[in-house]
Formats: C-alpha cells, structure tokens, sequence
C-alpha cells in the first residue's frame, strides 16, 4: 500500500521527468509563414484615343478630342498613331503629323471636338521612366 508522501513524490517525478524531456528536445520554434509584401509598380503609358472622319466643306477632317496635345496615340483606321506635331495649314485649318510604329509620316487635317467615340480612354503604350516630357497617364500593376 502507499501513502500519499510516495504518491506524490511519484507524480512529482513523473513531472520532472517529462519536463527534462521537453528541455532536452530545445526550444520550440514557432514557424512564421512568411508574407509576400506586394509592391506597387506605377506605370506612365500614353493617352490613346479613337478617332473619326468627318467630311467638312468637301475636305475629310479627323474628329480628334479637344485636349490633343504632341505624344498622344490616335487609333485611326484600326493603326496606332503618335501625334508627332500639330500646326495650321495655309488655309488656317490645323494639320496633325502622324507616325506609327514603321516609321511611315502621315498628314492629316484635324477638327478639334470632344465626341462619345474620342471620349473613351484606351490603354496606351508604355512610356519610359526616363520620359518625363510626354504627356501620360499614370497607373499601378
């Protein structure tokens, strides 16, 4: 038969002795799950706009919006544009200088007005770090 003094020096060893165990294993680790921080990248890409024609006076005229400045992109015909330079013409009519990606130069007669079509703000091409001339939009990927 035991007695409690033999009952709890017992349990007080069974302690002991799982505590060792533990001690002895080392110190718990707990796992930190690592967190991808996501950055945000800030990207200046052109305006582009999609123009129409318009025939004025006998003369086909590109519908552009009012803001026109050199460096937009205009979607003419399904092509990709970049107004390279605008001036008046002889008879007082602005003409935009057009390139696209080949390098080929187009002239074209422009009428400056803000339409449903010339509205709508497409995605443009990205514009260099470096560019700080162009006139962009900027926006976060």
């Amino acid at each position: 038969m035991t007695t409690r003094r033999q009952l709890v020096l017992g349990l007080v060893a069974l302690g002991a002795l799982t505590h060792t165990a533990e001690a002895a294993a080392g110190p718990r680790r707990t796992v930190r799950r690592r967190t991808r921080r996501r950055t945000r990248r800030r990207i200046r890409r052109r305006h582009r706009r999609r123009v129409t024609r318009r025939v004025v006076a006998g003369r086909s005229l590109l519908v552009v919006p009012v803001a026109l400045a050199v460096g937009w992109e205009l979607l003419v015909d399904d092509r990709v544009y970049v107004v390279t330079a605008i001036a008046p013409d002889a008879a007082g009519i602005e003409t935009a200088t057009l390139t696209d990606d080949a390098g080929s130069t187009l002239k074209e007669a422009i009428l400056r007005e803000d339409t449903a079509d010339n509205g709508q703000q497409l995605v443009g091409s990205e514009i260099d770090e470096s560019d700080t001339t162009t006139p962009g939009v900027e926006e976060e990927s």
